[in-house]
């Protein structure tokens, strides 16, 4: 083995896994590489298990509850969008939603 000080002078998570199904515990993997200044990847490095703060699950949640709101403005209408609770639209009730939302004229099946 040759021994010296590593090049990167950075850690930048680039890749995670999270399964939600036990929210109190959440599983999250993440994969980070080693930087360097001029932007040269040097290594990387793996975080799972109990490594991850109060800080950090909290933002998890943040994260994931944004992401549920992004989702639903896409596939649900009348539900809140927002943090402050205020509800979105689609179009009214006799519009398509969903997939059927992008077909044109005879294509849109009824509702």
């Amino acid at each position: 083995m040759i021994k010296g000080i590593l090049a990167a002078d950075g850690l930048q998570i680039l890749e995670m896994e999270v399964d939600l199904r036990r929210p109190s515990s959440p599983a999250i993997k993440a994969r980070a590489a080693f930087v360097g200044p001029n932007g040269s990847t040097y290594g990387w490095t793996e975080g799972a298990g109990a490594l991850w703060s109060p800080e950090t699950l909290k933002a998890l949640k943040q994260f994931t509850d944004s992401m549920e709101r992004d989702m639903a403005k896409v596939h649900m209408v009348g539900v809140p969008t927002e943090a402050s609770g205020t509800t979105g639209s689609r179009g009214s009730a006799d519009e398509p939603q969903g997939l059927a939302s992008h077909l044109k004229g005879n294509e849109a099946p009824p509702l």
